[in-house]
């Protein structure tokens, strides 16, 4: 069993990697922009696949955008 304190340590800022905390960041940005509100009377009804085709379709978009800032920030 692991005590309060190490659990308290391990969450601190310190022991955390900078680049996923950096990669979450970016992440934050494009899928609050690209979200759309939907309302109850929306004229026209999505299929629930055709939803989760655009949502996989927006995940790999911008997750292919992380990784060529990573690729491109590597390089140099």
């Amino acid at each position: 069993m692991t005590t309060r304190y190490r659990v308290e340590y391990a969450l601190k800022t310190h022991r955390r990697d900078q680049l996923i905390e950096w990669i979450k960041g970016l992440l934050a940005v494009p899928f609050v922009l690209q979200s759309q509100p939907t309302a109850v009377f929306e004229p026209r009804a999505d299929s629930v696949e055709h939803q989760a085709n655009v949502a996989q379709r927006r995940y790999a978009e911008n997750l292919r955008d992380v990784e060529e800032i990573i690729n491109d920030h590597s390089k140099h």
